[in-house]
């Protein structure tokens, strides 16, 4: 698991949480019609014991006014390339949950509203189909001539490049959480916190020394070494009253890191060489089924993570040109 997986699985599986993410996204009349009570966090054997369960993949059962459930699933995208079969793997997601429902709920003639969300923080803005029908190989009239009999599935987007910051800090422990995982890729996080002096108070408030510890442990992991003397000009502005404990857990988290440092230190080596080798099986591959790897390409395949060399593996004997496979 990332620390970005970590980060939202651990936070945004608090019920108060998950409650404050729904309401700031979801339609405001789906919003009203629910009831004020918070959300449960549903266990993924839920869907299905053999169906693929990503990290922070949170799926949510709601309660509406009127006493009927309804469901939100919460998806965590960080990869630097999106997933363009996004809408598909929403569809097969609602599909699993409705037969779910169906089989706890024997003559039950109305199905519980699904609302899908996507937390998106890749390098580049989301550029990926969000409609289902967006998949379709048809000329726009033909599809236009079929569109409402035909099945569809879109989701809410939450693509945090495009979220001011001035938005977020107004959104508390959420919102800081979303400015971390904004802001982490540019590895000057200490350099933000400053700024975010209201926000932190906010978002202690909300959720209590220990939401606050886990975003201490999302610093240490993605700021490299971060400034003992910085962190604590921070904290004594922003939790005067809570200073020497955060840095105790500071202390800890360093030490914990130079642990894991350590045993990271025999492993890099063999992490490393994998990740070449399947960087350099998947341009055979492309090479192999299409021709000559463009150099676009190449410089794609160079720059992805681990995870998504896998997934373009695992998609090279069905993709219909390299431009379908590395979208």
């Amino acid at each position: 698991m990332t620390p970005h997986d970590e980060l939202v699985k651990t936070l945004f599986s608090r019920p108060e949480v998950a409650d404050a993410q729904l309401r700031a996204v979801l339609p405001p009349a789906f919003v009203e019609a629910l009831a004020d009570t918070l959300p449960e966090l549903v266990p993924a054997s839920f869907v299905d014991d053999t169906f693929p369960e990503r990290h922070a993949d949170l799926l949510f059962r709601l309660r509406l006014k009127d006493g009927r459930a309804a469901f939100a699933f919460l998806l965590f995208e960080h990869q630097s390339t999106e997933d363009v079969m996004m809408p598909w793997r929403l569809l097969r997601y609602a599909s699993r949950i409705w037969e779910r429902w169906q089989r706890e709920n024997p003559g039950e003639t109305l199905l519980p509203p699904i609302v899908p969300m996507v937390l998106y923080h890749g390098r580049a803005p989301w550029s990926a189909p969000r409609r289902l029908t967006e998949l379709l190989r048809l000329s726009a009239p033909v599809l236009e001539s079929i569109r409402d009999i035909t099945p569809e599935c879109s989701f809410i987007l939450e693509d945090l490049g495009h979220v001011p910051d001035e938005a977020l800090q107004a959104q508390a422990l959420i919102g800081l959480t979303k400015l971390l995982l904004k802001h982490a890729r540019e590895g000057r996080l200490m350099d933000q916190l400053p700024g975010w002096i209201e926000t932190w108070r906010a978002a202690e408030a909300a959720g209590g020394a220990g939401a606050m510890v886990a975003l201490l442990r999302y610093i240490f992991c993605v700021e490299r070494r971060p400034s003992e003397r910085r962190l604590r000009r921070f904290l004594e502005a922003a939790a005067p009253e809570r200073v020497e404990e955060y840095m105790s857990w500071a202390d800890h988290l360093r030490a914990e890191g130079r642990a894991q440092g350590l045993q990271q230190g025999r492993e890099q080596g063999r992490e490393q060489g994998h990740t070449d080798e399947r960087r350099a099986l998947l341009l055979r591959l492309i090479a192999g089924r299409f021709g000559a790897v463009p150099a676009w390409a190449a410089a794609r395949v160079q720059a992805a993570e681990p995870d998504q060399l896998t997934a373009w593996v695992d998609r090279i004997f069905v993709a219909e040109s390299v431009e379908a496979l590395l979208q």
